[in-house]
């Protein structure tokens, strides 16, 4: 019957092609539709513009469109194209939010349909079924539509099944049933040419390598599918979900304000395209984000939307699934608390032992087992240990099914049950397992931003893991426990390939943009577009380093014995900060020392005073009484400083190996009295300072590169004075000294000296920079290196300051210097003048061409400076060594 009127038989194609260019196929059905006004052809019209208004996000619209389809089939008495329209028409309710509708649409429609209709209505009915979280139901459904579609040969219907039972699968942690789905419909839906759908694959391959902690893949797999939505002329509600499932990959990998953020953005977008049912699922999320970035209020605040919201659509299943996570929000509000209370702790434990049961009801089998480790962890602060231990007995499957933070919150469940038990062994034992955990998902990662990011993890095991060490009352123990969980990222060397060529040229040009931003900044004309340009080829650069892959093993912890045979006359100083308390340790090639340091109260405020005060007097601000001003505050503040966190180790004169923690890797060190002349090094962490003492060195050679960046009054005379004392020096400045001649000659030379203005980036410390002469030499571009210097000395501003992560993850340009492998950095603290570092410098080569090593050359150099002006001495006592 089609066959006889051209248009109808187009209409019914435009139907088929929907989902593989709806732009087109939108813009096609509206010429049927005005040609042919109240015939069949207009009606099939009707039902394709409304299916390609569904796909480009516009859901109020394809809504209007779909109930025009049907009301117009309808009246022509065209039974069976309506039926197939209901369908259609009844996933757009769903997504509404409209479910009971929905389903009465699709038993309208299974009056009129047989064969392959029918078999696509059952599919139909299984994704309604799926996403009300019948899960069960919904795998029955999808079994019988397959059986229909195979036997009718609709290769179409087949892609559409397998792609939305690959979520399914999915949510029931059946990855490889989810993967096999995927692979058969992507194939499919390439031969069919369907664009629409193979970004669909493209998406779902992407979530599923996320649920299985492959997050490159991942990352790779939403990349392709965004280009492929785009090639489509897709957005709106795909687009918005695919961000929904991107945000879920960040929190995977501990980045949970941008998780939080992402999420947020994307339910905005849903809510703008009257999807109810995946802004729900996106409110949810950000809800799991917000928990996981310590925003407890907004955590719960979210969560009570997110259920109310499913209540008003009769999701039963995703009800269940939001007051799980309000659940977690009570159980960490009830944890900050210093003494949670009884009543409070018992009444937290019934409603999560409630919500296990609703849970396992509603097919949400991992989910059900963390709510158990929810009432375990309630029970054991209600003071019910044996209670805790039968929850934890059959939650015990939680440690080994679910995403790594589902799986280290049960075992830290465990530790924490074994502690009160008074088995520290047995504690010890579930926090390295759960460490373990962290450590294989970092070593996967190839970027250094992940790889910190996902210490945040870990936060709650490594705090009890110290907790177990302060309970043994052995400092050796507690120096291996504090340092496990700390500066991992450094620990592994960068997996970027340095020879990606896109990386390659989005960093080139991200070069270009930032110099015609200044340029245009200085000439008076607006930056406003080129700041947008910076910040798309910057989005684009972490998007693409995110994506590769890691290389590395997973590092094992330290044994304090080796630390010892490596100290020789140094003596290690690594501090400790536990809920709020400081600690050190103190080791040499005699024995271990344990201090209390008491609370850490204003410490944070101390060293922020210090720093200032410190710039201020280097850079010669004010009148010579504020000078006077600033350096009795100087001293003061030092001596406070002095008195909270060294007087009570009494270290005496030897060389000192400090790692710091918290605030104090902010610690301008040299400002304390007993630290102004004397040799030490800061580490991030006694791993990191023992892999570089172990490490293999480069053969001692006599040259030297030697770097000066643009607009500095005196760099090129530092440099100059510096090559003097050298028999080969390699000097690259003014148009010379560009990123790519700077990059190739660092690959170069056993030792570096770089003479430029540094910028620390605190929104992204990872495009933290050194200014060559055609723009910024970004931490990304070091990344790219092969081969690293033994030494760099970096006086510029900035080159120091570090973005802190939990775990005390560093992320900068010092930090990424030392992740690459340079052993020793010479670095300033504070911003300083370029005026009085000539002379300093030039101290420090003369004792390092002595032999002395960086930090006693360094020592002697301050101790020359100090003989000179209160702005020379103050600048001598803002550098450090860092590194081994």
């Amino acid at each position: 019957m089609s066959g006889a009127d051209p248009n109808l038989t187009r209409a019914h194609s435009l139907v088929e092609s929907a989902q593989g260019d709806p732009a087109a196929v939108r813009t096609e059905a509206e010429a049927i539709i005005e040609a042919t006004p109240g015939s069949a052809a207009a009606a099939v019209g009707l039902w394709a513009r409304g299916l390609a208004e569904r796909e480009l996000g516009e859901l109020a619209v394809a809504l209007s469109s779909l109930e025009q389809a049907v009301s117009l089939a309808s009246e022509l008495q065209r039974s069976v194209d309506a039926a197939r329209m209901r369908e259609s028409l009844a996933f757009a309710l769903f997504l509404a939010g409209e479910h009971q509708e929905a389903l009465h649409q699709t038993e309208l429609a299974a009056r009129h349909l047989t064969g392959p209709d029918a078999a696509r209505l059952r599919m139909q009915q299984g994704l309604i079924q799926q996403r009300m979280g019948d899960l069960d139901a919904a795998l029955r459904s999808y079994r019988h539509a397959l059986a229909g579609l195979s036997r009718a040969g609709d290769k179409l219907g087949e892609v559409r099944l397998r792609l939305n039972r690959s979520i399914l699968h999915s949510y029931r942690w059946d990855v490889s049933a989810a993967l096999s789905d995927l692979e058969r419909a992507h194939q499919l839906a390439k031969e069919l040419g369907q664009r629409m759908l193979v970004a669909g694959c493209e998406h779902n391959l992407g979530f599923n390598e996320g649920r299985r902690g492959n997050v490159p893949a991942a990352l790779e797999w939403f990349a392709r599918a965004r280009e492929s939505y785009r090639a489509a002329g897709v957005g709106g509600g795909n687009a918005a979900v695919l961000e929904v499932d991107h945000a879920q990959l960040l929190l995977d990998v501990g980045l949970s304000e941008e998780a939080l953020a992402t999420a947020q953005r994307a339910a905005d977008l849903l809510s703008d395209a009257g999807n109810e049912a995946d802004r729900s699922e996106a409110v949810l999320l950000a809800a799991q984000a917000a928990l996981a970035a310590d925003q407890i209020e907004t955590a719960g605040r979210l969560a009570t939307e997110a259920t109310a919201s499913f209540s008003r659509q009769r999701r039963g299943a995703w009800r269940t699934l939001a007051e799980y996570v309000g659940l977690q929000a009570r159980l960490a509000a009830l944890m900050s608390r210093p003494d949670p209370g009884d009543v409070d702790s018992r009444n937290l434990a019934a409603a999560a032992r409630r919500a296990a049961g609703a849970l396992r009801r509603h097919g949400w089998q991992v989910e059900a087992l963390h709510a158990l480790t929810i009432e375990a962890r309630a029970e054991i602060a209600a003071g019910n240990p044996r209670r805790a231990q039968r929850v934890l007995d059959t939650a015990g499957a939680a440690r080994r099914r679910g995403t790594i933070d589902q799986r280290m919150r049960a075992w830290h469940a465990t530790a924490l049950l074994r502690m009160i038990e008074g088995n520290r062994q047995g504690a010890r034992r579930a926090v390295r397992a759960g460490l373990r955990l962290l450590d294989e998902q970092r070593s996967s990662l190839g970027a250094t931003e992940l790889r910190a990011s996902t210490a945040a993890h870990g936060r709650d095991l490594a705090e009890l893991g110290v907790a177990v060490a302060l309970a043994d009352g052995r400092p050796d123990q507690l120096l291996e426990w504090a340092d496990r969980a700390r500066a991992g990222a450094i620990r592994l060397h960068p997996a970027t390939p340095p020879r990606d060529r896109h990386l390659a040229a989005d960093l080139t040009e991200l070069r270009r943009v930032e110099q015609e931003a200044s340029e245009a900044a200085l000439s008076g004309l607006p930056t406003d577009q080129l700041i947008r340009r910076r910040a798309a080829i910057e989005h684009r650069i972490r998007s693409r380093v995110r994506q590769h892959r890691g290389g590395g093993e997973p590092h094992t912890s330290i044994r304090a014995d080796r630390i010892r045979h490596y100290l020789g006359h140094r003596r290690l100083l690594e501090y400790v900060e536990h809920h709020g308390h400081l600690y050190a340790v103190t080791a040499d090639a005699r024995a271990y020392a344990r201090h209390d340091l008491g609370p850490v109260g204003d410490l944070g405020e101390l060293i922020d005073r210090a720093r200032f005060d410190l710039s201020r007097l280097a850079h010669g601000r004010g009148s010579g009484a504020a000078q006077e001003a600033a350096e009795r505050s100087l001293a003061d503040v030092s001596r406070l400083l002095q008195v909270r966190i060294l007087d009570p180790i009494a270290a005496n004169e030897e060389e000192l190996v400090i790692v710091p923690a918290g605030r104090l890797h902010g610690m301008p060190w040299r400002v304390l009295p007993a630290l102004a002349r004397r040799a030490f090094t800061v580490a991030p962490s006694a791993h990191a300072w023992l892999q570089a003492q172990s490490r293999q060195r480069r053969a001692p050679a006599a040259g030297i590169l030697l770097i000066a960046g643009p607009d500095l009054d005196h760099g090129a005379r530092e440099v100059a004075s510096i090559a003097r004392l050298y028999d080969r020096a390699t000097r690259l400045s003014g148009r010379n000294a560009t990123v790519d001649r700077a990059l190739e000659a660092l690959e170069l030379t056993p030792s570096a000296h770089i003479v430029a203005h540094g910028h620390f980036r605190a929104d992204n410390p990872m495009f933290s920079s050194l200014q060559m002469s055609d723009g910024p030499l970004t931490v990304y571009d070091m990344e790219r290196l092969k081969r690293v210097p033994q030494t760099i000395t970096l006086p510029a501003c900035d080159a120091a300051v570090t973005g802190l992560r939990p775990g005390d993850e560093l992320l900068g340009l010092a930090a990424a210097l030392v992740a690459l492998g340079v052993r020793t950095l010479i670095v300033p603290q504070v911003p300083i003048p370029d005026a009085d570092t000539p002379a300093l410098m030039r101290a420090l080569h003369r004792n390092l061409l002595r032999g002395l090593s960086p930090s006693r050359a360094l020592a002697e150099a301050v101790v020359t400076a100090d003989r000179s002006s209160p702005a020379a001495r103050s600048t001598a006592m803002s550098f450090i060594v860092m590194g081994a």
